[in-house]
């Protein structure tokens, strides 16, 4: 391959990160590719494998850090923040302490953070970034020390941050604003706006000036108002359960739901799920239809417990043609139950056992797998079981799920012997912890 063809490979294989998980191939790709003469390819490998949680990956991003050159060093310490091994944790203290550039080991540092806290590590690693204030003195990395240990709970340092705005080098600066961005939050907004309105008006590079700006923006988002509307939200969905949603709750709900912040559209969607009326209803029929994913994958699921044609056909719409997945496989699950509410078991049936022949995303074929079952078509376990051997460990999770929804007296025994087959191959934890809790509830159904 030229550069050009393999710029353009290492593009597909970044969307494709984003939509699955990469496969035998792609990692042979990225691996051959990872020994690329051009600093700018194998700077790119790192960059892709950022969405892998394969160990090839890892493989690949743990070589690249010993690369010669410190952008690709910088871009696999980088990516490296998808790990949760020990290892690789006590590989990127090494990095942090003896890296000989400055924005590798503030990478490292970043990706520390995100390990320690997925494998229990803060208090270590809090010990060990305060240690390495007393040596570093390169500002970027310092910077970067600053911004982790603010997150892992010691807010003392927000203050050696904000004075960091005042780094000679505009890169430095920069740096700052991009740690502020990631670290604003309601408690904290207040004084990191001040901060970079004073900051603001002695700035002279004007891409730092762009940055104050944009956050300013962010910040100005977390306004009264929003912060009116999340306190109704979390208060709504506190009593929606018990009590219900009245009109005027409807009515705000009705607006919060177009709502430029997605997370705002997702929590109506959810909140709704608690209302029988038509006009929530109609609510979540739009956001089922949402540009945002989650916010389709959850109106989808709030709409398991309406009894309308007009649910019904929108649910079989969104399953065939959903661009994603995962939304397609909750609009399946809804469409199970809605089609029990209204006595339409036996077109529903047929439309599912159509759409296995043309569905190719295991997630949602797992979905249709678990309805098929639930409305009587038992033959559709063997398939669900089967699936427990797929190569994703969030796919043989899923299954794990599932399986709780169809789990009964007659079925039980089948499911334990397979799961117990299944845990002697089983190399994920994740996927073993669950298996261990569904054969637990098993056997506690025997008692």
């Amino acid at each position: 391959m030229n550069f050009k063809e393999k710029d353009k490979m290492l593009k597909y294989l970044e969307e494709k990160s984003y939509e699955e998980d990469l496969d035998e191939k792609d990692f042979d790709i990225l691996n051959q590719l990872s020994y690329d003469k051009d600093v700018y390819i194998r700077a790119v490998v790192a960059a892709v494998l950022v969405e892998s949680k394969d160990d090839k990956g890892e493989e690949i991003l743990l070589r690249l850090t010993k690369d010669h050159d410190w952008l690709v060093r910088a871009d696999a310490c980088d990516s490296l923040c998808i790990s949760k091994s020990p290892t690789t944790y006590q590989l990127l203290k090494k990095i942090a302490r003896e890296d000989t550039s400055s924005i590798v080991r503030g990478y490292a540092i970043i990706s520390l953070k995100d390990i320690a806290t997925r494998i229990h590590k803060e208090k270590e690693t809090i010990e060990f970034l305060e240690s390495r204030l007393t040596n570093e003195k390169a500002e970027f990395t310092r910077i970067n020390i600053y911004s982790e240990l603010y997150c892992l709970g010691h807010k003392e340092y927000l203050t050696n941050l904000l004075e960091m705005a005042n780094s000679k080098r505009y890169q430095n600066r920069s740096a700052v604003v991009s740690s502020m961005e990631e670290i604003v939050n309601v408690e904290n907004k207040d004084i990191i706006y001040n901060a970079l309105l004073q900051h603001r008006e002695k700035e002279t590079a004007w891409s730092v000036i762009c940055e104050i700006n944009k956050l300013l923006e962010e910040i100005e988002k977390l306004s009264e108002e929003n912060q009116k509307k999340d306190e109704f939200l979390m208060e709504l969905e506190k009593k929606a359960e018990d009590n219900g949603i009245d009109s005027e709750e409807l009515r705000k709900l009705e607006e919060i739901s177009y709502d430029e912040d997605s997370n705002r559209r997702n929590f109506v969607a959810r909140i709704l799920m608690n209302t029988g009326s038509k006009e929530g209803e109609k609510i979540l029929q739009r956001l089922a239809q949402d540009k945002d994913l989650w916010v389709r994958i959850e109106a989808c699921d709030s709409l398991y417990n309406k009894e309308s044609f007009a649910t019904y056909e929108l649910l079989k719409h969104i399953a065939k043609k959903d661009a994603n997945g995962m939304v397609r496989g909750y609009a399946i699950s809804s469409l199970g139950d809605v089609a029990a509410k209204i006595h339409q078991q036996n077109d529903v049936i047929e439309f599912l056992e159509k759409r296995l022949l043309k569905e190719t995303v295991e997630f949602t074929k797992m979905y249709i797998y678990t309805v098929l079952y639930n409305l009587g078509k038992k033959k559709y376990l063997t398939d669900l079981l089967s699936m427990l051997n797929t190569k994703r460990y969030k796919n043989r999770c899923e299954v794990i799920d599932r399986l709780i929804e169809v789990i009964n007296d007659s079925n039980k025994e089948t499911i334990y012997t397979a799961l117990l087959e299944h845990k002697k191959i089983e190399k994920t934890w994740v996927v073993v912890y669950r298996i261990d809790r569904l054969m637990e509830e098993i056997k506690c159904r025997e008692v």
